[in-house]
């Protein structure tokens, strides 16, 4: 699971980065809001059961605005970012649809 959300969101950073017109390293992504990578099952202070979770974020400290533009596109980044995952013709993923090492 947690290579293919990992997959998910590197194909939402590169489809990011074309609809903003930035480089690809101006916006990083973390799983289930830890940058470790882990996904707990449950959160440490309420006990709730969380759902899986890709966040995009500004790679700058204190944010230049990337992610609330992204937030405005959130339907269309979406939806080519799952264009792209469809349109590729690998079978298992490969770096152009969600990136090294994630087949």
């Amino acid at each position: 699971m947690l290579d293919g959300l990992r997959g998910v969101g590197h194909a939402l950073r590169t489809v990011a980065g074309l609809r903003l017109m930035c480089a690809p390293h101006d916006l990083l992504s973390t799983l289930g809001g830890r940058h470790d990578g882990a996904l707990p099952a449950r959160d440490e202070n309420t006990g709730t059961e969380l759902s899986p979770t890709v966040f995009l974020y500004d790679a700058a400290p204190g944010g230049v605005g990337l992610a609330e533009r992204l937030f405005d596109c959130i339907d269309s980044l979406l939806c080519h970012s799952l264009d792209l995952i469809a349109s590729c013709p690998c079978s298992d993923g490969c770096p152009a649809c969600v990136g090294p090492g994630i087949a």
